[in-house]
């Protein structure tokens, strides 16, 4: 099946780590649950959005894979797989951006709930 594709790729980084663009809700429909802090979203990546008339906003992983690496995906019928690989490539090219946001917005979630993360 298309499902076991991305499955087998994304546990092959879970033990620390998920990648994912869950824009389609992905991460729903192959029924994975993974800690929120440990998820790197390409959509919510402050970097990878553009300034809109009304603030940041996302932008697809079509976009972001032709614009950043230089792929062409999506160009024929869906392929998980294929999506997959280039939110990996995107996150691990910024790999160290993306952990230090994940600590700011860990360091603000404890900070909100009064508890301190180094």
């Amino acid at each position: 099946p298309v499902a076991a594709v991305p499955v087998a790729s994304v546990r092959g980084v879970a033990a620390q780590n998920v990648v994912a663009f869950l824009d389609d809700g992905g991460g729903q429909v192959l029924m994975l649950s993974h800690p929120k802090n440990l998820v790197r979203d390409t959509a919510l990546f402050g970097p990878f959005k553009e300034q809109g008339a009304l603030g940041p906003r996302q932008r697809k992983l079509k976009v972001l894979a032709e614009e950043i690496l230089g792929l062409k995906i999506q160009t024929g019928e869906h392929n998980p797989a294929e999506d997959a690989l280039a939110a990996l490539r995107l996150y691990k090219l910024h790999q160290g951006e993306f952990e230090r946001e994940a600590r700011r917005e860990q360091n603000r979630n404890a900070a909100r709930s009064g508890k301190k993360r180094k």
